[in-house]
């Protein structure tokens, strides 16, 4: 749960492998730390290899999605860009600029590259799955259901895509569709993370003890849960409450990550009041 796409919300899956987004810690790195990177990354080794070896389209569409997986999208997209010159009909390399853009708050750019995705890999549950994260950016979540229900049409054991709907019927205030998805996630993958975080979340209306039932099933320490808590606590108008779960969090070793920083914009939300 480490992007949020609204304020209090949990995250929208943007793969077909990950629960939440990303897991690697984003990278902020310069050129000059491209070969530091390297020595320490064995994925962008074996990438950067093989491209050194043979410059294809396919090996620049691997070694920009593995800088895209370290936070590295500026020399990421370079590489995209090339991989698209060197062959213009793979949806893959398409599909990766979007997620560039997407992640960089740029939906509207990434738009034109998912479109020509979709278009190139009608077929492709990955492709509409990404497409449905970026009308969910745009904000245009009545499309956004659509295309991740596509995914799922196309490959029945996607689990990101059902974790996807739950999260869009749960912003339209149909929690009991959303619960049916999120089960139906878990049912297909009992890894995704996300899809507990989401359960979390409609349970947090009803009964905190089953939204911690469901955040300490899926985290991975108590430093996370704490966290979690914090958010839902927030989405509770719970002020005081959230500020005890994320100073639970920030002491915690190892601290979860922007626990700290929640924690102080919650005591300063607690001063204005």
């Amino acid at each position: 749960m480490r992007q949020l796409w609204a304020s209090v919300a949990f995250v929208i899956v943007v793969s077909g492998i990950s629960a939440c987004g990303p897991k690697t810690a984003v990278v902020n790195t310069t050129r000059a730390d491209l070969a530091t990177l390297e020595s320490t990354e064995p994925a962008l080794a074996g990438a950067l290899a093989a491209l050194r070896e043979r410059p294809d389209a396919e090996g620049y569409l691997r070694a920009g999605e593995t800088l895209a997986g370290l936070g590295v999208r500026d020399q990421a997209l370079e590489l995209l860009n090339t991989s698209v010159r060197l062959d213009g009909r793979n949806a893959l390399a398409y599909e990766a600029r979007a997620r560039i853009w997407r992640d960089w708050g740029l939906p509207e750019r990434a738009l034109e590259d998912v479109k020509d995705a979709v278009r190139l890999a009608p077929q492709s549950p990955v492709v509409r799955n990404t497409a449905g994260t970026v009308f969910f950016a745009l904000g245009q979540h009545a499309e956004a259901r659509r295309y991740f229900g596509m995914a799922l049409s196309l490959d029945p054991s996607a689990a990101y895509a059902a974790n996807n709907l739950c999260y869009v019927a749960f912003l339209a205030g149909d929690l009991a569709t959303a619960e049916a998805r999120c089960r139906q996630a878990l049912a297909l993958s009992p890894d995704v993370a996300a899809a507990r975080e989401n359960l979390a979340l409609i349970y947090a209306g009803v009964d905190m003890r089953l939204s911690e039932q469901e955040l300490v099933a899926g985290a991975a320490g108590d430093a996370q849960v704490r966290y979690n808590l914090g958010i839902l606590h927030l989405a509770r108008r719970e002020p005081a409450e959230a500020l005890a779960a994320f100073e639970a969090a920030c002491i915690a070793e190892p601290p979860f990550r922007d626990a700290c920083e929640r924690a102080a914009q919650t005591r300063r939300l607690l001063k204005e009041k």
